[in-house]
């Protein structure tokens, strides 16, 4: 028990400072967790139903793209609630055909601004990184094959109005598309949708494809 967790604590370790590097490389600031959502301009019908920032770990976008049976290049990257963009900056690097990140916090919305463009001018991929100012639940989705990311960001009334655009999508132009819940505190609702299935799923994060 005292090696596993020692073993356990030098692999978070190494976790932190590779999240930590990410940051270094390219001047940006994506890595702390932000829990005072009132300080970052939320407001709006859902701003009771959203959740705190947390970024996502490197090695566990890692293993996402790695689960997922796609080529990153023949898809688009939607996150919803992209926070201060480091999962936009995470599909670029892993070669997503473009990324768009929506977040409804204005300050969060911000930085994310801030971060691309510096990520952009510090040698990061000319893969197109779009931002938008917006609620998750109004975004209109691409009619291109996608990945849509969900980080918990929001809890299941939001989620269910967002499952229920992209399904409308699908509807007026069928395609391939897949739905990534990180931290799924709301399973219920993906499993409710009517037209997603589960195709991966572990302890940290589950993978639907459109029917």
């Amino acid at each position: 028990m005292l090696i596993y967790g020692l073993l356990s604590r030098a692999r978070a370790r190494y976790a932190d400072w590779r999240d930590a590097a990410l940051d270094r490389k390219y001047g940006i600031e994506t890595k702390d967790v932000v829990t005072d959502m009132e300080a970052t301009g939320v407001s709006g019908e859902h701003a009771p139903h959203g959740n705190h920032y947390e970024p996502i770990q490197l090695a566990v976008f890692e293993r996402i793209v790695a689960a997922l049976p796609i080529s990153p290049a023949e898809f688009t990257f939607v996150d919803f609630g992209s926070g201060k963009g480091r999962a936009l900056v995470l599909a670029a690097e892993h070669g997503f055909r473009r990324a768009i990140g929506v977040e409804y916090a204005v300050r969060l919305h911000e930085a994310a601004e801030r971060n691309v463009a510096r990520y952009r001018r510090l040698g990061g991929t000319g893969i197109p990184i779009e931002l938008h100012c917006a609620d998750a639940a109004e975004l209109e989705l691409p009619p291109e094959e996608s990945v849509c990311f969900f980080y918990n960001p929001f809890d299941g009334v939001v989620m269910a109005k967002v499952l229920a655009n992209i399904r409308a999508s699908l509807h007026a132009a069928p395609r391939r598309l897949f739905v990534v819940y990180r931290n799924p505190r709301h399973p219920e609702v993906m499993a409710n949708s009517g037209f997603l299935r589960c195709v991966g799923r572990n302890s940290t994060f589950e993978i639907y494809a459109a029917k």
